[in-house]
């Protein structure tokens, strides 16, 4: 299997309280994700690996994001893995308009 935004959107959509987008929505809010190509390395017979980097919005305050951190990390993990291998995965602040939503940034992998 090839893996897309859109295969990746909806493994992330599994995941009780996520919703997979296949790009950075408008408006974010807690909750919502999605991925982007963070880079393709060639392996052997021309293939291309892709490292993708796919961004959670947890919650506005830091308190319940650290929380909920704790407990995603290992839904999102078992949600991607038909479609993608977590290498790792780390706090984030993702500014919005409205100010900074607390998250995850998740880095992965496929063929």
């Amino acid at each position: 299997m090839i893996t897309t935004r859109q295969s990746i959107a909806d493994a992330l959509s599994t995941v009780d309280g996520i919703t997979g987008y296949v790009t950075k929505p408008k408006v974010t809010k807690a909750g919502d994700a999605w991925a982007l190509v963070n880079q393709l390395t060639r392996g052997p017979g021309n293939a291309f690996e892709t490292e993708w980097r796919i961004a959670v919005t947890i919650a506005g305050d830091v308190g319940t994001a650290t929380d909920r951190f704790d407990s995603l990390i290992p839904e999102v993990t078992q949600a991607l893995q038909p479609v993608a291998y977590v290498d790792s995965a780390r706090p984030i602040a993702i500014p919005t308009e409205a100010g900074d939503l607390y998250g995850a940034e998740i880095i992965a992998r496929s063929e």
